[in-house]
């Protein structure tokens, strides 16, 4: 097997992290803009809108979400690792590390919540 050959199928293997690790976020920014504050214990987070409170936790290999402590959904799979970061009121970082048969992929986001007017 030629280099380019064995770089060309570690790179492919990595896709559908990559792509796990989109969807994961396009949903979860989706929500961010919704929430109007934000609480980071551990790894989780929780946001508060007027009237739900929100989770998303690492809970063995995922990333899953509840609404108001109940239930859950998974958002995210593969995941080895997830860390959240307040950055100020208003943002946080999320770094994230996703593995499945041996490939790795990871990312870190800086995330913001909705502008508020008056602030």
């Amino acid at each position: 097997m030629n280099y380019f050959l064995a770089v060309s199928q570690s790179w492919q293997s990595a896709l559908p992290l990559e792509r796990e690790a989109q969807i994961f976020f396009q949903q979860f920014e989706r929500e961010v803009q919704q929430a109007q504050e934000y609480s980071i214990e551990g790894q989780r987070i929780l946001f508060f809108d007027e009237s739900d409170r929100i989770t998303y936790e690492k809970h063995g290999d995922v990333i899953r979400r509840q609404l108001n402590s109940e239930g859950h959904v998974v958002m995210c799979q593969f995941v080895k690792q997830v860390s959240f970061s307040p950055v100020n009121n208003q943002l946080f970082s999320i770094d994230i590390t996703l593995e499945k048969d041996g490939q790795l992929f990871h990312t870190q986001r800086w995330i913001g919540l909705r502008a508020v007017k008056g602030e």
